[in-house]
């Protein structure tokens, strides 16, 4: 996106983890990042929405409770 005069990337991410028996939600998180971007080409834009997408990736994740994995497997 254009943004004062120079382009920026957003992305945003959402999940959640539902048991599947009971419908319960056991988790949701969501992440959002954004970047400017050095040059104004297509490469460029892609590479650093592709960084932004890893970084909101581990964001997302980070908050992950390692219980709702075992709670989730009983």
């Amino acid at each position: 996106m254009d943004y004062e005069g120079g382009v920026k990337v957003e992305v945003s991410l959402s999940a959640r983890m539902i048991e599947v028996r009971t419908g319960a939600q056991v988790w949701a998180n969501s992440a959002t990042e954004m970047a400017k971007v050095d040059q104004r080409n297509v490469p460029a834009v892609v590479s650093e929405m592709s960084n932004a997408m890893d970084r909101a990736i581990v964001k997302l994740l980070s908050s992950f409770p390692t219980s709702a994995l075992v709670s989730s497997r009983q």
